[in-house]
């Protein structure tokens, strides 16, 4: 049981070398119980930021250096995990790669710029009684531009198929992935 535990801290240690943290950061972020990618389910940017001011020096410590590229890619890494749990994908550290670091920093920076246009005024089919016709295509248009729970567009809702997609299918971008592969029930 030993053997195993000690095996996933390092690959899970293996990925953060990965991202760039040191010896002496990998070290402090483990006294601080950050150890596997389970570890790091629900931590967003604040928390990220609250856990490197700790690494750094915070609270009388020793000063360890966290290069800035590290500690992005340690909050990509963890907007990642939280992605891949909420649609019941594998958190393995080692699926973690530069590709995904890449996509996912994109997508990440993009649902920031998203929050500032966020609040899509509903279309007039929604507000009265119209033909069936121009409400459906507003439903559409409106789900489409409006985000749920962990930023998954409400167009699932209304997906044609009950059971989710496969997630190793090929998607012509990640907002038809996730509309697709969205779970329709909750993590209960």
């Amino acid at each position: 049981m030993a053997a195993v535990a000690a095996a996933a801290l390092a690959t899970f240690n293996a990925a953060l070398t990965r991202i760039g943290f040191r010896a002496e950061a990998i070290g402090a972020m483990n006294q601080n119980q950050v150890t596997s990618t389970a570890s790091l389910i629900g931590m967003n940017k604040d928390d990220v930021e609250q856990l490197m001011k700790i690494i750094r020096g915070g609270q009388g410590a020793p000063i360890i250096l966290v290069p800035f590229m590290a500690q992005r890619r340690f909050t990509i890494f963890c907007y990642w995990i939280n992605r891949h749990n909420c649609l019941g994908e594998s958190i393995a550290p080692n699926l973690f790669t530069d590709h995904s670091i890449i996509s996912y920093g994109r997508l990440m920076t993009q649902e920031d710029k998203d929050e500032e246009t966020e609040g899509v005024k509903a279309p007039s089919e929604f507000k009265t009684g119209q033909k069936w016709k121009p409400l459906k295509e507003g439903c559409i248009a409106f789900f489409n531009t409006n985000l749920g729970m962990d930023r998954v567009p409400f167009s699932y809702i209304i997906c044609p198929d009950a059971q989710p997609g496969d997630p190793a299918a090929v998607y012509p971008n990640e907002h038809a992935r996730l509309i697709a592969i969205a779970p329709h029930q909750g993590l209960e």
